[in-house]
Formats: structure tokens, C-alpha cells, sequence
């Protein structure tokens, strides 16, 4: 059953292909450029976004760095009253900038003195779990005398999430403030636009200070696993694409790093929003696309169909008519039509002409042709049948003076003279059943004797009658039967006649010291399989399609000088085909060739 593909070639025409190749080349300008305007849009949105959402990061980074100065300004002003009690207008200063108190404390968590603002202390000293908090900060004061270490995000003693300010004292003592992040927060929350753009701030270590996720701002989330905040941890600053958790979408960031404390502020915006804005450009650009495809596949179809009507009847026209295996003439085409089709109408005429005039002119040559091939024939079987009477008489009379039946010849020398004469005698007898066989197989008057043949002897018979040949040229000659099939139906005198010739063949061009091997393989109800091998100078691959045409020799520059006029392959080679079966050959120069054909194994009516 054919398949999809082959159906569609058997059914497509040059109306379908200029249909489709005008339409694919207006179409396909048309759809890239949709796809560009398409992708350029979107292209578009997110560089707008990208110096917009940066330009806002890095804003209101400067604005928490600015509020962490006025923090640490007022850290220090709160501190300097070294115990006493603070102003009203200190405690409002400490309330403005979100402080929750101020505190100096003992390396072991003693409270020395507490400057209250949204709340007392929480007894005479800080937890332990408050200290161990504590402590980094308080160790990054003591490194550095005189100024304010400044915390990451830390859990105060309510679990909210508060920033730390300490100083290390001259007395060995440290001044904590204990930061709210509501400015943090506020100050994040006053970026929003779009539907899901906003602002976030993390610490040092990536943990959340302000997000527009409550949950996460409480808990000081971990998210420095997030493409901008890793990298914010790290100093950087730009833009990049990343998906955010929160969303459980793709985003577009800006984002850098907050000056002098090291924290990041990035400013995020889903990318779906930059993909609907740019969806809008999209549907407008696919509506062009299919409003020109359509255009575009009409008038390719019009196109098509005028510019193949003419082809199509120069096709129509080439096929013949009822009866006529000859192409006919095209009828002109109209004036509208373009000039190459015109022009291509008119030499297929032009060429109608000249082809029925040299079919006209091959026709009476193939004429002469087959009456001469017949003659030939004819003449070869007529000069080899008159050949043979004097031959017989040759062959006859050289015997007789050989084997000296009326009495000695006399001098000795006559008598090598008439076993050359007797030799020669029978070669030329030979040749000339040959070319009378060849004859008669080109005309058609070879019959074939069907009966049972033993396979076995008729082997062993032709193989003998080559056996000496070959041991006096040095050539070792073996056979290997496999004979599950002993008897067979078939023309012995024939299969003899084409296993003598083949095995005389590979012997004869087979050089001192070579090999020649018959193998035979038979099977019950299968082919019986010859094939003869030999050592030999073999035969050019361009020569092979030519050793089987009748008095071919070959090339004289592979071939052994021998007897014989070409005729034993081509006979044998007639003779397989009359068998039923087709005869093949296989050779490279210096290797050797293989002759093997097949033969059906019962030549009776019905027979496999």
C-alpha cells in the first residue's frame, strides 16, 4: 500500500507546486515580518522597562542609605546623654525615625540605662537568646571604636523583625538601638504599578525586610536563592530575568545594593504584564499576516493556473493520442499568453515534427537492421552446417593415418603431422557447433530434451572432461556438492554443455598454480545454485556487461593467449536462459571471477 507520501507525488501537479511556491515566497516575508514586529514589540517593552526599573532600585536605595544616616545620626545623639535622662524632643527624634528604644548595656547583658520609645525594658538584663542575636553586631562595634555597627534583619525579643545599631563605649560598654523596619517597609510599598509590579529589600544575607508578602516580611524569608538577591549579596548591580516564588511566575528586575550597609534593593515586575502589552501588538500583526496569506494563496492560485495551462497541454499533447504512442501537436496559444510559453509551444511542434521524421527513418532502419541480423544468422548456420561435412572427413581420415588402420604411415613424422591435423581438425569442429548452436539459439531453433537426470554423474562427467585440460596447465580443479535433491528434471546434454564451457572458460584464463572451484547447492523444492570460481587475471568492471555478446574475447590486455572465438560464454549464457534461468558474473582484475546461475530443479509442466 503506498504511503502517505507517495500518494501526495502521485497526485501533485505543476499547478500545485507554482500554487505553492507563490504562495510560500509572498507568504513567508509576510509572516517574518509579523514575527518581527511581534518579537520587536515585546523587545521594546522590556528595554523600556529595564532603565525605568533600575533608575527606581537604585532611588530607593539611596533613600533607605539616607535613612539610615539620620538613624545612626540620631543613634549617636541619644547616646551622648551618657545616662541622663534624654529630652523630649530626643525621644521624638528616636519616634520619627522609628527607633524602638536605645540602650546601654554591660558586655554581659546588664542593662546600665534605657531610653524608652514604644516600650520598657525587659528587666534588668537581655536575654541570653537576645545576646547571642546581638552578639555579631556588637562584635563588629567593638571592632571599630567610635562607629555605629549597623545589623542585618533580626527577630527582637517579640519575634519582630527590628534592625540593630551598637557602639562600643569607651568603658567597655555598648549603646544598642533597637531600629522598626516601618520606613523600610513604607518605603517599599510606595513603589507599585502594574499589576504585580513592586519593590523589595533584603539584608546582607538575603533575608526579606521589606516585600509586599506580609508572611515573608514577618518571618525575614530567606530568598538569596533568587537570581537578583544572590547576586545583590555579592555587590552586583543591573537587570536580569528571573523566576520569582512569590509569583510562581518569570520577572524583570532592577536591582543594587544599598550604599554603605550593604543590604539590596530591587524593584521586580512580572513579565506576563510586558508579554499582554506586547500581545496587543501581536494580534494586530497576525491579523495582517492571515489578511496577506489570504490575499497572497488567491492570486498564487490564479498566477498558478495561468502560467501551467499551457505546460499542461504541451503534457496532454506528449502522451499521445488513442492508438498513437506518438506525441501530437499543441494548438497554438492565445496572444496574452507570456512569450517563453509561446516560444515553448512552438519548438514542442517543431520537435513533434522532427520526431515522427526520425521515427519514420528509425523504423525502415530497424527494418533493415532485423533482415540483416536474420541473414547473418541465416548465413552462419548455412556456412557452418557445410562446414562440418568436410571437417567429419578431416577428423575421420587424420584418424585413421594416426592410429595407422591401413598399415604404417612411414617416416614417424607423418604421423605426429596427423595427430596435429586430427587435433585441430576437432577444435575447429568444435568452434563451428558452437557458432551453429549460437546460431540457432539467436533464431529460435534450439530445443530443449527434458527428462531425469542424475546430477551427480553429469557433474562428474563435465568435470572430468576439464580435469585433464587443467592438470596440464597447472590448474588445480575442485568441485563441492551438496546434492539434497540427487535427481532432477532438466536438459542433461544442455547443463553438461554449459558446465564444460564455463569450467573450460575459468580454466583456460587461470594462470599456473591457480584454482578453479565448482560448488553446487540443491534443496528440496529450491533452485538448483552453480557457481564457478577461478584464480584468474578476471575482468575490468567496464568489460563485464560485454563478455556475454557473442565473439566478444574480451580486453587483450587481461586476457591469456588460447583458442576459441568468444562463443562458449554468450552459448552458455543462451543455454541458462532456455533453462529457465539467468546467469550472472562477478570478477575484479587480478582476483578472479565467479560465474553463477540458477536452475529450477523440474522443468516439468507445473513443476517449482
Amino acid at each position: 500500500m503506498a504511503g502517505p507520501a507517495a500518494w501526495l507525488r502521485s497526485r501533485l501537479t505543476l499547478h500545485h507546486i507554482l500554487f505553492l511556491s507563490f504562495t510560500l515566497i509572498s507568504a513567508v516575508p509576510v509572516a517574518l515580518l509579523g514575527i518581527w514586529v511581534q518579537q520587536s514589540a515585546l523587545e521594546n517593552e522590556v528595554e523600556s522597562v529595564r532603565d525605568m526599573h533600575l533608575l527606581l532600585a537604585r532611588n530607593l536605595a539611596r533613600g533607605i542609605s539616607r535613612y539610615m544616616i539620620d538613624a545612626e545620626a540620631g543613634f549617636h545623639m541619644a547616646v551622648m546623654h551618657d545616662g541622663e535622662p534624654p529630652h523630649d524632643a530626643t525621644v521624638d527624634l528616636l519616634d520619627s525615625l522609628h527607633f524602638k528604644h536605645v540602650c546601654i548595656i554591660s558586655a554581659d547583658g546588664t542593662i546600665l540605662s534605657w531610653i524608652d520609645v514604644t516600650g520598657g525594658p525587659p528587666g534588668e538584663r537581655l536575654p541570653e537568646v537576645m545576646m547571642a542575636r546581638l552578639a555579631p553586631v556588637m562584635a563588629a562595634a567593638a571592632d571599630a571604636p567610635g562607629e555605629a555597627a549597623i545589623s542585618d534583619a533580626l527577630a527582637d525579643a517579640g519575634g519582630n523583625p527590628t534592625i540593630y545599631l551598637s557602639l562600643a563605649l569607651a568603658d567597655g560598654t555598648f549603646a544598642l538601638g533597637a531600629l522598626s523596619t516601618a520606613y523600610l517597609v513604607e518605603s517599599q510599598e510606595a513603589i507599585s504599578f502594574g499589576q504585580g509590579g513592586h519593590a523589595a529589600v533584603v539584608d546582607r544575607q538575603g533575608r526579606v525586610i521589606g516585600h509586599p508578602n506580609p508572611e515573608w516580611r514577618d518571618d525575614m524569608k530567606d530568598i538569596s536563592a533568587v537570581k537578583p538577591v544572590a547576586a545583590m549579596t555579592e555587590g552586583g548591580s543591573g537587570v536580569t530575568v528571573f523566576y520569582s516564588p512569590a509569583t510562581k511566575s518569570d520577572m524583570i528586575a532592577g536591582y543594587t545594593v544599598v550604599p554603605g550597609i550593604g543590604w539590596g534593593a530591587m524593584v521586580p515586575q512580572p513579565m506576563s504584564e510586558l508579554v499582554g502589552r506586547a500581545a496587543e501588538v501581536r494580534t494586530a500583526a497576525i491579523a495582517i499576516i492571515v489578511c496577506g496569506i489570504v490575499l497572497v494563496a488567491l492570486i498564487s492560485w490564479w498566477l498558478a493556473g495561468y502560467l501551467a495551462r499551457p505546460i499542461h497541454a504541451v503534457v496532454l499533447a506528449a502522451q499521445g493520442g488513442a492508438g498513437d504512442p506518438l506525441p501530437s501537436k499543441v494548438e497554438a496559444p492565445a496572444r496574452r499568453a507570456p512569450r517563453e510559453l509561446r516560444a515553448l509551444i512552438e519548438a514542442f511542434n517543431m520537435m513533434v515534427e522532427e520526431v515522427r521524421r526520425k521515427n519514420d527513418a528509425l523504423s525502415e532502419a530497424l527494418g533493415r537492421a532485423e533482415a540483416a541480423s536474420k541473414a547473418k544468422s541465416a548465413f552462419l548456420a548455412h556456412m557452418s552446417h557445410e562446414t562440418r561435412t568436410p571437417l567429419n572427413a578431416i577428423v575421420g581420415f587424420s584418424e585413421l593415418m594416426k592410429n595407422e588402420t591401413f598399415g604404417p604411415v612411414g617416416n614417424e613424422n607423418y604421423q605426429g603431422y596427423a595427430a596435429d591435423i586430427h587435433r585441430s581438425a576437432l577444435h575447429l569442429l568444435s568452434m563451428v557447433d558452437g557458432v551453429l548452436d549460437l546460431s540457432n539459439a539467436e533464431t529460435g531453433a534450439l530445443e530443449i530434451d527434458v527428462g531425469e537426470v542424475k546430477l551427480a554423474e553429469t557433474i562428474d562427467s563435465a568435470v572430468n572432461a576439464v580435469r585433464a585440460n587443467a592438470e596440464a596447465s597447472g590448474v588445480r580443479l575442485e568441485s563441492r556438492l551438496s546434492l539434497d535433491s540427487p535427481v532432477v528434471r532438466t536438459d542433461e546434454a544442455k547443463l553438461r554443455q554449459i558446465l564444460l564451457n564455463l569450467l573450460s572458460n575459468a580454466v583456460k584464463f587461470t594462470s599456473k598454480g591457480g584454482t578453479v572451484t565448482l560448488d553446487v547447492n540443491t534443496a528440496p523444492s529450491a533452485p538448483m545454485r552453480f557457481s564457478i570460481r577461478d584464480t584468474g587475471v578476471g575482468v575490468r568492471e567496464d568489460e563485464l556487461p560485454n563478455v556475454t555478446a557473442p565473439f566478444n574475447r574480451g580486453d587483450a590486455s587481461v586476457t591469456r593467449p588460447g583458442g576459441g572465438i568468444g562463443v562458449g560464454l554468450p552459448l552458455s549464457a543462451k543455454f541458462v536462459e532456455l533453462l529457465g534461468g539467468t546467469l550472472s558474473i562477478s570478477s575484479e582484475l587480478g582476483v578472479g571471477t565467479e560465474v553463477a546461475f540458477e536452475l529450477p530443479a523440474d522443468m516439468s509442466p507445473g513443476g517449482d
